[in-house]
Protein backbone atom coordinates (compact mmCIF):
# COMPACT_ATOMS: atom_id res chain seq x y z
CA UNK A 1 0.00 0.00 0.00
CA UNK A 2 1.34 3.41 -0.99
CA UNK A 3 1.37 6.42 1.23
CA UNK A 4 -1.07 9.15 0.18
CA UNK A 5 0.54 11.48 -2.32
CA UNK A 6 3.41 9.12 -3.13
CA UNK A 7 4.33 8.38 -6.71
CA UNK A 8 5.35 5.06 -8.20
CA UNK A 9 7.57 5.47 -11.21
CA UNK A 10 7.10 3.05 -14.09
CA UNK A 11 10.06 0.76 -14.75
CA UNK A 12 11.20 2.82 -17.75
CA UNK A 13 11.78 5.74 -15.39
CA UNK A 14 14.47 3.95 -13.42
CA UNK A 15 17.76 5.83 -13.04
CA UNK A 16 19.46 3.36 -15.39
CA UNK A 17 16.83 4.00 -18.07
CA UNK A 18 17.13 7.74 -17.55
CA UNK A 19 20.90 7.42 -17.89
CA UNK A 20 20.40 5.68 -21.23
CA UNK A 21 18.01 8.39 -22.45
CA UNK A 22 20.33 11.20 -21.35
CA UNK A 23 23.28 9.37 -22.90
CA UNK A 24 21.41 9.30 -26.23
CA UNK A 25 20.84 13.05 -26.02
CA UNK A 26 24.51 13.57 -25.15
CA UNK A 27 25.59 11.59 -28.23
CA UNK A 28 23.62 14.01 -30.38
CA UNK A 29 25.30 17.02 -28.75
CA UNK A 30 28.51 15.96 -26.93
CA UNK A 31 29.44 19.53 -25.99
CA UNK A 32 26.22 20.14 -24.06
CA UNK A 33 27.40 20.72 -20.49
CA UNK A 34 23.86 20.76 -19.08
CA UNK A 35 23.22 17.28 -20.46
CA UNK A 36 26.56 16.07 -19.08
CA UNK A 37 25.65 17.46 -15.66
CA UNK A 38 22.24 15.77 -15.72
CA UNK A 39 23.81 12.48 -16.78
CA UNK A 40 26.36 12.76 -13.99
CA UNK A 41 23.61 13.40 -11.43
CA UNK A 42 21.55 10.49 -12.72
CA UNK A 43 24.56 8.17 -12.54
CA UNK A 44 25.20 9.28 -8.96
CA UNK A 45 21.62 8.27 -8.12
CA UNK A 46 22.06 4.99 -9.95
CA UNK A 47 25.23 4.17 -8.05
CA UNK A 48 23.17 4.04 -4.86
CA UNK A 49 21.14 1.13 -6.26
CA UNK A 50 21.99 -2.55 -6.33
CA UNK A 51 21.48 -3.34 -10.01
CA UNK A 52 21.31 -6.98 -11.05
CA UNK A 53 19.86 -6.51 -14.51
CA UNK A 54 22.49 -6.89 -17.23
CA UNK A 55 20.49 -4.52 -19.45
CA UNK A 56 20.45 -1.80 -16.78
CA UNK A 57 24.13 -2.37 -16.02
CA UNK A 58 24.98 -1.89 -19.70
CA UNK A 59 22.93 1.32 -19.80
CA UNK A 60 24.93 2.61 -16.85
CA UNK A 61 28.23 1.46 -18.41
CA UNK A 62 27.43 3.26 -21.67
CA UNK A 63 26.58 6.45 -19.79
CA UNK A 64 29.79 6.17 -17.76
CA UNK A 65 31.71 5.76 -21.01
CA UNK A 66 30.07 8.89 -22.42
CA UNK A 67 31.23 10.84 -19.37
CA UNK A 68 34.74 9.41 -19.63
CA UNK A 69 34.49 7.28 -16.48
CA UNK A 70 36.05 4.30 -18.20
CA UNK A 71 37.11 2.44 -15.05
CA UNK A 72 33.54 2.30 -13.72
CA UNK A 73 32.21 1.46 -17.17
CA UNK A 74 34.59 -1.49 -17.41
CA UNK A 75 33.67 -2.59 -13.89
CA UNK A 76 29.98 -2.67 -14.83
CA UNK A 77 30.82 -4.44 -18.08
CA UNK A 78 32.56 -7.17 -16.06
CA UNK A 79 29.43 -7.50 -13.92
CA UNK A 80 27.33 -7.95 -17.05
CA UNK A 81 29.68 -10.62 -18.37
CA UNK A 82 29.50 -12.44 -15.03
CA UNK A 83 25.71 -12.61 -15.45
CA UNK A 84 25.56 -13.12 -19.22
CA UNK A 85 28.96 -14.18 -20.59
CA UNK A 86 27.74 -14.02 -24.20
CA UNK A 87 26.48 -10.42 -24.04
CA UNK A 88 27.52 -8.85 -27.33
CA UNK A 89 27.25 -5.32 -25.93
CA UNK A 90 29.43 -6.17 -22.92
CA UNK A 91 31.98 -7.92 -25.09
CA UNK A 92 32.19 -4.93 -27.44
CA UNK A 93 32.27 -2.07 -24.92
CA UNK A 94 35.92 -2.52 -23.84
CA UNK A 95 37.01 -2.13 -27.48
CA UNK A 96 34.84 0.97 -27.78
CA UNK A 97 36.46 2.42 -24.66
CA UNK A 98 39.94 1.69 -26.03
CA UNK A 99 38.98 3.50 -29.25
CA UNK A 100 37.70 6.51 -27.26
CA UNK A 101 40.95 6.66 -25.29
CA UNK A 102 42.97 6.43 -28.51
CA UNK A 103 40.93 9.23 -30.07
CA UNK A 104 39.94 11.62 -27.25
CA UNK A 105 37.85 13.84 -29.55
CA UNK A 106 35.01 11.27 -29.48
Amino acid sequence: MRAPGSTVLPSHDSPADLAEIINSVLKANPANSAVKAKLSTTLAQTSQLKIASPVALMQVARAQTALGDHAKALENTRKVLAITPDSTAALQLPDSIKARIATPSQ
